[in-house]
């Protein structure tokens, strides 16, 4: 080949190397939510042990909710992933989880429940610098944080109002039964505090569980030797129901009074049976689209606290297409929005980033 034809070839062949790149580049697969790293959400639930079926609300509500986002096209194109967490109702479990979502997995957000449990992951949201979006009582979960948020009744928010249909009976004697951790002690104080205001001759007697009790007759005799007119409870899980049962065995039959517990725990209706009837409990309302939504997806009616965690969810999205995945724009944001309207809920949301649910007196039947 003469030097003219091997340099008309050579150019050829760059031309040709030249066509395949442009190709190649053209025809790149543009970006989807499927071929982007996900946003991963991490649930440290309760999936067994006492508060399992607390826990499974929870469970159901973020799948309820991460499958919506999803359907939509999930977060700024990134599908959203809930890695699930047993903290089988354990708090040093919980913090054992929380670390492994965290530093293993990368997690920046998570969700959890239940004041013990929140409580002992507090500290670690804020060493690590994540957000934590709690559902829990207890009054102090909110002070001095940068990085968790909280979507809950609260402990002497619910006090109160089971205090005020207690005032209604003039009760001279009330018994108090409740679950010795970080919420159930100051749920008893806050009770014996708002009673003495009311009264303060009134007589009081307060007797603890652990939360790994299941027989409670010790405790309930101690507290029915006073002949009290009302006994007030306040538990979760399996507990409540135990509770109300091993009292009418015992034969009391005044009024009992019982905290969210009760109605927050399907189990715990099964176990009181018939024991529970004409008692007064305390619940929330579910939203009603979000139940009616929740039945043609899944058959089933949703635990109380499944809207909630959905609108949590809701939020964080919300939150993430603004301001990025950074956790501390993330909860600040949150903090700063004073308000929010969901799909099935329209919430009122602090400085200190408190979403607080309120609760009312119910008799069961």
């Amino acid at each position: 080949m003469n030097k003219t034809g091997t340099i008309i070839l050579a150019i050829v062949i760059i031309i040709l190397i030249a066509l395949g790149i442009w190709y190649g580049v053209s025809k790149k697969p543009v970006s989807s939510p499927e071929t982007k790293e996900p946003i991963k959400i991490g649930g440290i639930f309760a999936l067994t042990g006492p508060l399992a079926g607390l826990g499974a609300q929870f469970k159901e509500g973020a799948l309820f909710a991460i499958d919506e986002i999803n359907s939509k096209g999930g977060i700024n194109g990134k599908m959203v992933n809930l890695i699930l967490e047993d903290n089988q109702s354990d708090a040093k479990t919980a913090v054992s989880a929380f670390s492994k979502l965290a530093d293993v997995e990368g997690i920046k957000f998570f969700l959890s429940f239940g004041s013990a449990i929140s409580l002992a992951l507090k500290p670690l949201a804020e060493e690590k610098g994540v957000v934590l979006f709690a559902d829990a009582a207890h009054p102090k979960l909110t002070e001095n944080t940068r990085f968790t948020l909280r979507h809950s009744n609260i402990a002497n928010s619910d006090a109160k109002v089971l205090v005020e249909e207690v005032k209604k009976k003039n009760p001279k004697n009330v018994g108090i039964i409740y679950i010795n951790d970080d919420w159930g002690l100051v749920f008893n104080q806050e009770l014996r505090r708002l009673l003495l205001d009311f009264n303060p001759t009134i007589q009081l007697t307060s007797e603890s569980y652990l939360p790994t009790d299941t027989d409670f007759k010790t405790q309930l005799t101690k507290i029915l030797v006073n002949k009290p007119n009302v006994v007030m409870i306040a538990s979760f899980g399996q507990a409540c129901g135990l509770i109300i049962k091993q009292l009418k065995e015992l034969g009391y039959n005044g009024d009992i009074f019982v905290n969210i517990g009760f109605a927050l725990t399907p189990d715990a209706q099964k176990i009181a049976g018939e024991a529970a009837k004409g008692i007064y409990y305390q619940t929330m309302e579910s939203p009603i689209s979000f139940e009616s939504a929740y039945v043609q997806k899944y058959g089933k009616k949703p635990g109380l606290f499944a809207a909630y965690v959905f609108t949590d969810l809701e939020i964080l999205k919300y939150a993430i297409e603004r301001v990025g995945e950074d956790p501390e724009k993330v909860a600040n944001f949150v903090k700063s929005l004073g308000s929010f309207k969901g799909t099935y809920e329209e919430v009122e949301i602090t400085k200190e980033g408190d979403i607080l649910i309120n609760t009312v007196v119910k008799i069961w039947e």
